[in-house]
């Protein structure tokens, strides 16, 4: 899933052009360990931010999208996770630089000034962006449903 569109068919046996999941060779880069260590902070905050809106959304009856690509060949290499509510958008990649990086957005969230919060400071400071989810976002969440398997949507935290 990417900011732009839900769709599907950069990475699988569909005759794209295949590629593989950067984040597996970003972990691989014997090299680059400053780089490794700031990855490995932001995918800790990640989780860490995304633990808490999740409580935070906790009381909602919206259906909710979480998938894990890592291991998921079917969409972008750089795809590694995904959250979608009604409400918040958050997306953990891999960049072809090898850079762990979050995107977020928000739509009338009433957390959002305690997510924002969460997203001071380092890393956020130089790996996370605010997204200017296409067309808008509530037609972004709408496409998401529409498109995505029924699977990754769930109504509980």
């Amino acid at each position: 899933m990417t900011r732009s569109t839900p769709k599907s068919g950069t990475n699988g046996n569909n005759g794209h052009l295949s590629m593989g999941k950067t984040w597996k060779v970003a972990q691989r880069r014997s090299n680059y360990q400053e780089q490794q260590r700031t990855n490995t902070t932001v995918e800790v905050f990640y989780n860490s931010v995304l633990f808490n809106a999740k409580k935070l959304h906790g009381h909602s009856n919206q259906p909710r999208f979480e998938r894990d690509y890592r291991n998921d060949r079917s969409e972008s290499g750089l795809a590694m996770h995904a959250f979608l509510s009604d409400q918040f958008y958050f997306y953990l990649e891999c960049d072809l630089h090898y850079d762990y990086n979050i995107e977020y957005a928000f739509f009338r969230c009433p957390f959002e000034s305690e997510i924002r919060a969460m997203l001071k400071g380092y890393p956020c400071d130089t790996r996370a962006r605010e997204a200017n989810l296409k067309p808008d976002f509530p037609t972004f969440y709408k496409n998401v449903q529409a498109f995505q398997d029924k699977k990754f949507f769930t109504n509980q935290s």
